[in-house]
């Protein structure tokens, strides 16, 4: 492991002095100590850090007041993902006198793995002189951007830069936050990563920015900044700047909606907000969408209804607006009324295939009116989006339900061939089954279990298994 590999020159020079120690005075517990020592040698060069750990243990057992010992214990504690052990070595470490930069750093990581992120920033911010700084600071913002620790990910992402000019992730990252924070800072940022790897969020920020700049408004500029990450499905960002336009504007009320809608894809609470948007702007469809989408997520398809049908009073021929209708009469067991929108939804946007594959999906999962409507609509996608695994997977599959088998295995091995997914191998194993093929009907429905493991496919792939399986 990387963080065992700063042990090896440390490793070298404390068995030359244990074998030196050796051989003034051999007793059996410096034997015992030697033999740990040797141990957690080579299970560090192995890269085993727990085992590394455990010797060392038994020689600080042998020996507590062995101070260089507490140190290399805090490195393969921290090589072996124990954050809570390295920091009670280090604690030894200082309260036995001992301080020197690398135990500084080793705090800093140990507090990084520990989760006390600002903790860590706040320590980094000091300029340590580690050295792998590098490493270390990237650990710290990769570990923020993930778990969408936006100041300690921007911090880290700023300290970096100083060590790494040249770093596109970096240069990109710490764009997108400024972006969601003050966006006139974020462009210079976001053109020098763009200059060394493409992005298309990143160019999308870029011209959005740009645009919304000539209004001179800043809460319009960071609302176009957070419907952009909205666009991308970058919620945290997204909900960070439309809180802000909200703040700067608490009027507008396309930015309230949006920061609503950010906020439920969070798994927050932004009913609030799409309430008040919807109140503040009655004409407006928008708000209600969200509101309705809101409320078809919560598991209340009646008041998804309510507030969908309205939306599309408002914007009757939007089809964004009919499939989200459509979805909430199908939650609601109205299958006529949800086959109706989804195809009212594909022909007002006939060029769109996403629209098209709905209606087929609907279809197919329903078995309604397949030969009609669901190949139709699944042909439809297929042609407007010929590479498009999902649209092969719903063509596939509505041939294997009107009987034409050889045909939709060749469509559905296409689907799998371009990006496996748990839908295609679900159908490929009732496929496979009804020809006959049962030892490859479950290897395909076990990879549809393993593609899905907690969702509705993968249950129903489970189900078809236990069918099968003698």
């Amino acid at each position: 492991m990387e963080s065992l590999k700063a042990l090896q020159p440390f490793w070298r020079h404390l068995l030359a002095a244990v074998l030196l120690f050796l051989a003034l005075a051999p007793s059996p517990q410096a034997r015992g100590w030697w033999r740990a020592l040797r141990t957690a040698s080579l299970a560090s060069e192995a890269g085993r850090p727990d085992a590394a750990l455990a010797a060392l243990e038994q020689a600080l057992a042998l020996e507590p007041q062995a101070g260089g010992l507490l140190q290399a214990a805090a490195q393969a504690a921290l090589a072996a993902g124990k954050p809570e052990a390295a920091m009670a070595y280090l604690e030894r470490a200082e309260a036995a006198g001992l301080e020197s930069p690398a135990l500084r750093c080793q705090r800093l990581e140990a507090l990084r793995q520990a989760g006390d992120l600002a903790a860590a920033l706040e320590g980094w911010q000091a300029r340590p002189a580690c050295p792998e700084a590098s490493e270390g600071l990237a650990r710290l913002a990769e570990t923020a951007w993930a778990q969408g620790a936006l100041a300690e990910a921007r911090g880290a992402y700023a300290l970096l830069l100083e060590h790494e000019p040249a770093s596109p992730t970096a240069r990109l990252r710490l764009g997108l936050l400024l972006a969601a924070e003050d966006p006139e800072r974020a462009p210079e940022h976001l053109r020098a990563g763009l200059a060394r790897t493409p992005d298309p969020l990143a160019a999308d920020l870029v011209q959005a920015i740009e645009i919304a700049r000539l209004e001179g408004d800043p809460a319009f500029t960071l609302a176009q900044v957070g419907q952009t990450f909205a666009r991308a499905g970058e919620w945290r960002l997204a909900a960070a700047a439309l809180q802000r336009a909200v703040n700067l504007a608490p009027g507008y009320v396309e930015a309230r909606a949006y920061l609503g809608l950010a906020k439920e894809q969070l798994g927050q609470d932004g009913l609030a907000d799409l309430q008040a948007a919807v109140e503040a702007a009655p004409q407006a469809a928008l708000p209600k969408v969200f509101l309705g989408m809101a409320w078809l997520a919560r598991g209340e398809p009646q008041r998804a209804r309510a507030a969908l049908e309205q939306a599309a009073a408002l914007a009757p021929t939007h089809p964004a607006v009919l499939a989200d209708l459509a979805a909430a009469y199908a939650a609601l067991g109205d299958a006529a009324s949800a086959e109706a929108m989804y195809r009212a939804a594909a022909e007002n946007a006939p060029q769109d295939p996403r629209f098209w594959l709905l209606l087929a999906r609907f279809s197919l999962e329903h078995e309604l009116h397949v030969l009609e409507v669901g190949l139709p609509a699944a042909r439809n996608a297929v042609a407007l989006a010929p590479e498009d695994p999902a649209a092969l997977d719903a063509l596939g599959y509505a041939h294997f339900l009107t009987g034409d088998l050889l045909l939709a295995e060749r469509l559905l091995t296409r689907a799998i061939t371009l990006a496996p997914s748990a839908s295609a191998y679900f159908h490929l194993g009732l496929l496979r089954a009804a020809q006959g093929r049962p030892a490859e009907a479950l290897a395909s429905l076990a990879a549809a279990v393993d593609l899905d493991p907690e969702g509705e496919i993968g249950d129903r792939a489970r189900r078809a298994l236990a069918s099968l399986e003698p």
